[in-house]
């Protein structure tokens, strides 16, 4: 991330079970990812201390990657990985349509 130097703090594992956090009426939905997110903390950049990184494989064998800043409303990697899966959906139903 420009002006920034990252220090890698952590790993952490994180599942993303979306259907129990998008409709409490029916938990326990299905998993959409599972992986590991990196954490790590930023000096010098302007809007973040903190950043969220991971990747996961695509059908054709290559990787998509993914950096967060943690900055409002993104308070953990949960977050990160959740607006993410967010904005990924939008972005399919948006080309779809």
């Amino acid at each position: 991330m420009p002006g920034s130097a990252p220090i890698q703090i952590g790993t952490l594992p994180n599942e993303r079970s979306f259907g129990f956090y998008s409709d409490p009426v029916r938990p326990g939905g299905q998993t959409v990812w599972d992986g590991t997110v990196h954490v790590f903390d930023l000096a010098g950049h302007p809007k973040a201390t903190r950043a969220y990184a991971w990747s996961y494989e695509l059908p054709d064998g290559k990787r998509r990657f993914f950096a967060v800043l943690h900055a409002d409303p993104i308070k953990s990697p949960r977050d990160a990985v959740r607006a993410a899966i967010v904005a990924e959906a939008r972005a399919t139903s948006t080309r779809k349509a």
